[in-house]
């Protein structure tokens, strides 16, 4: 038997307070998020990250001015919200005397860290700030693991055991170039031994804190912030994870103090140990200078023995704020950051190439920051060129350099062979600093490329990894010989318009245009060409050159009237990512680059009135990869104010405790899969009921087979636009049984985990005479007030108060929809 019923719910925002609440919002630039431009950004997790427990980092939004005390920052909301959670403190993460020497418009000075003390996950408290209109975005403060040739002959007496020199041409290098004191290499790690006697005469020397001030005492020990920098005495670098982990406390000191701390040393080392002194090993940078900052805590074990980097950022922006050319950072993990991507571009404007690990997972899987953009990530290799089996690899790598038994400096004054990715990542920095000091009016780009457009191809060697170790092996005496020119595209946009249904999403059947901005950083070309290619079996490339032409030094240019045309197959799986590669020539130059295209997704996003609202094609709402919610915009209201209100939503169907589907979380903090869908979120504008109408199809198949019940569910959503209806989307239902016989007692019912400003003040209630079920803000009433209703009949409500005690399973989940009306407000 084959039967068909049909639900339709709306949900509505209630707002008396709209017009005011839009005219305050309209005064505040919208929100845009340094991620937000990086196709398919993976973002961090609370399941992927380590974090500190107790603070969170608040980017406000420009425009935005704080006027902070001890706990708040003089915004109503967010000190609101900051109350909630039992601010203790709130300051600014840069001094302003560091942040006023900013050359960027990342805006430095709009970076503060509040610490709390109520028992909230800080990434709950950080979505909660996110909601605000007046914060770009809040995070969680981060924390990671270390990752852990005739030419000059230097008469260092452990040369001869660094064969990662010679395997570089790095000797024949020195023959062109041996650094210059003016050149600095930021070392962003655990700490540096400032005095191992093989890198003491390297140590960076502050001239701000060296010397004596005006009474005739020792700038170095004065206690007397000389240069007005915010740090006091920083006189050889800084320390800004302190002692004690548990309550950090920065200081002047960025020595180690044991074993623990003792990785920076040893990647200190690699990039500049001094040279040709008659003692120890030599180091690539020559005569260039280490800037040593240290980011972890002196009394931290708790990564296996060593400590973790809980100040990485913070020694990163310190670092380019003091004049930094290169930073190395020999560390690393998983997931993107919005306030790590910011302040990475900060370094980048301020003057300071940024150089990476590229991890030490062995795997494909971008590890951050080595992933984020205007960052150099370097991956290993061995004596022979093949990839190191630790070594991460991937389309977010740019070269690679030995990472294997590399001779170096160690902590307590000593030598010994390191093995990881944090040892290429510092070798591939210090000829960074000789590219730089051969060529002082080099941007961090310019530098960059540099290194890579001359790394030697080393895929022969390779033949599992081909272009996944970037450009290759870095060589630098090519760096400092070789002038070719470096093509790269940026701003990469897919539309639709003139081979599909102007929807902005690449579907089945239509044929997409791809635009690139291409720059070249180097010489300039004479008659360069791009081809772009694709291993997609579902995609046929049909204009696929773009004949660049003459293009000078810094110069850019955009194939906006020849786009690139991708035709894209009518079986086509939903959610394909298809891998392209570009292949840029001029002459005997070559080079490539890899970017992906997400062809058919799974969600489309309703945008023709006042509610933003995210649907996907197997009935989740709001995201469709919860938890990472970057697939989607979420539930957004006013649309003017880019402010996102749902954390899940989903749907649960039926009929008794154990024959229930559903997709939304479980005990496990993760999604029940149980319904599939074979095709994309189709929305159509106009619609034919709506100004905006949505549709899917999808069956509860992917369930346990002791949970399905065999139905089929089309999904429609509808939006209207004129004034009157401009506040609402409606969600319809039509459930059909495929199994033949009678399906008896089924409820249909909706989830959402709202998070309206504050979440931690989020109520529930019932309006029976409207049949209304609602959320909002108690500690801030003209917020808005969601409805929810089903439109052609009462529905049962069921409000949930989201505790850690909270039942998940699916006994739980058919009690809410079939228990009827709990009319007590949550």
């Amino acid at each position: 038997m084959s039967r068909w019923f049909s639900l339709c719910l709306s949900l509505v925002v209630l707002c008396t307070l709209t017009a005011l609440a839009s005219e305050h919002r309209s005064s505040i630039t919208p929100k845009v998020r340094p991620l937000d431009s990086v196709p398919n950004a993976v973002l961090k997790t609370r399941e992927s990250s380590r974090y500190l427990p107790d603070r969170v980092i608040i980017k406000l939004i420009a425009g935005i001015r704080a006027s902070s005390a001890a706990r708040s920052l003089g915004v109503q909301s967010v000190d609101e919200t900051l109350s909630s959670l039992g601010v203790s403190s709130v300051e600014a993460m840069f001094p302003p005397t560091m942040t006023s020497k900013e050359k960027g418009d990342v805006g430095l000075d709009r970076f503060y860290v509040a610490r709390y003390s109520a028992p909230v996950d800080a990434f709950t408290a950080s979505e909660q700030l996110s909601n605000l209109a007046e914060v770009q975005y809040a995070e969680p403060w981060f924390i990671y693991s270390v990752t852990a040739n005739p030419d000059f002959t230097p008469n260092d007496p452990q040369y001869s055991q660094q064969y990662a020199l010679t395997k570089m041409l790095v000797p024949q290098a020195w023959d062109v170039n041996q650094g210059d004191t003016s050149v600095v290499i930021g070392i962003v790690d655990s700490g540096v031994e400032t005095g191992h006697t093989d890198l003491s005469a390297n140590i960076w020397r502050n001239p701000g804190e060296n010397g004596a001030d005006g009474l005739g005492r020792d700038k170095r020990t004065n206690n007397v912030d000389d240069d007005g920098n915010g740090y006091v005495d920083d006189w050889q670098g800084w320390d800004f994870g302190g002692a004690d982990y548990n309550n950090v406390v920065g200081d002047n000191n960025p020595n180690p103090f044991g074993s623990n701390t003792a990785h920076g040393t040893s990647v200190a080392g690699c990039a500049s140990a001094s040279t040709n002194n008659s003692i120890g090993v030599a180091g690539i940078g020559f005569k260039c200078r280490l800037l040593a900052v240290k980011t972890a805590a002196d009394n931290d074990t708790r990564d296996n023995g060593l400590a973790y980097i809980i100040a990485g950022y913070q020694g990163i922006t310190y670092a380019a704020l003091m004049g930094a050319d290169v930073i190395n950072c020999s560390w690393g993990g998983s997931g993107g950051s919005q306030v790590e991507q910011d302040l990475i571009n900060a370094a980048t404007q301020q003057g300071s190439l940024v150089v990476v690990a590229a991890g030490n997972a062995g795997t494909s899987t971008p590890q951050y920051p080595a992933a984020y953009q205007n960052t150099i990530s370097v991956a290993s290799t061995g004596t022979t060129d093949t990839k190191s089996s630790f070594s991460s690899y991937g389309m977010t790598v740019d070269v690679a350099a030995p990472g294997e038994n590399v001779r170096t400096t160690v902590y307590s004054q000593t030598y010994g062979g390191q093995y990881g990715t944090s040892f290429s990542s510092p070798n591939a920095a210090g000829v960074a600093g000789l590219i730089k000091a051969a060529n002082p009016s080099f941007t961090p780009q310019q530098v960059g490329e540099r290194l890579r457009v001359t790394a030697d191809n080393i895929n022969s060697s390779n033949p599992s990894y081909t272009d996944l170790l970037g450009k290759g092996r870095v060589n630098a005496w090519r760096a400092l010989t070789e002038n070719p020119p470096s093509l790269r595209g940026s701003n990469i946009v897919i539309r639709d318009s003139s081979g599909g249904n102007n929807n902005g999403n690449p579907e089945p059947n239509e044929t997409i245009d791809v635009f690139v901005t291409f720059t070249n950083y180097l010489a300039p070309t004479t008659n360069a060409n791009v081809t772009l290619t694709t291993s997609s079996p579902y995609l046929t490339i049909t204009t696929g050159s773009y004949p660049v032409g003459v293009l000078g030094t810094l110069a850019s240019r955009r194939n906006t009237a020849t786009p690139f045309r991708v035709g894209i197959a009518a079986g086509v799986p939903s959610g394909h990512v298809a891998t392209m590669k570009m292949i840029l020539s001029d002459g005997t130059y070559s080079d490539f680059q890899w970017f992906t295209i997400l062809i058919n997704p799974t969600f489309q996003t309703h945008t023709i009135n006042n509610v933003i609202v995210t649907m996907a094609n197997n009935g989740r709402i709001g995201f469709a990869d919860f938890p990472n919610n970057t697939q989607g915009r979420g539930f957004i209201y006013p649309a003017t104010s880019d402010t996102n209100h749902l954390f899940e939503g989903g749907v649960i169907i039926g009929t008794s405790t154990t024959k229930l589907v559903n997709n939304v979380r479980n005990p496990s903090n993760v999604q029940d899969n149980d319904m599939l869908s074979r095709q994309i979120y189709q929305l159509t504008t106009p619609g034919i009921v709506s100004n905006q109408d949505g549709a899917t199809v999808f069956s509860d198949s992917s369930a346990p087979t002791t949970n399905r019940i065999g139905i089929r569910v089309n999904q429609y959503s509808y939006e209207f636009g004129d004034v009157a209806h401009d506040d609402y989307v409606i969600v319809r239902y039509d459930v059909r049984n495929l199994t033949g016989a009678e399906i008896t007692g089924l409820y249909v019912g909706q989830f959402y985990d709202w998070d309206i400003a504050d979440y931690a003040q989020n109520r529930t209630a019932y309006d029976a005479t409207r049949s209304l079920a609602y959320a909002w803000d108690a500690s801030a009433p003209a917020r808005p007030y969601i409805g929810m209703r089903a439109l052609d009949s009462a529905a049962g409500v069921r409000g949930l108060l989201n505790t850690t005690s909270l039942t998940l399973d699916r006994a739980a989940k058919y009690s809410w929809i079939s228990g009827g009306t709990g009319t007590a407000a949550v």
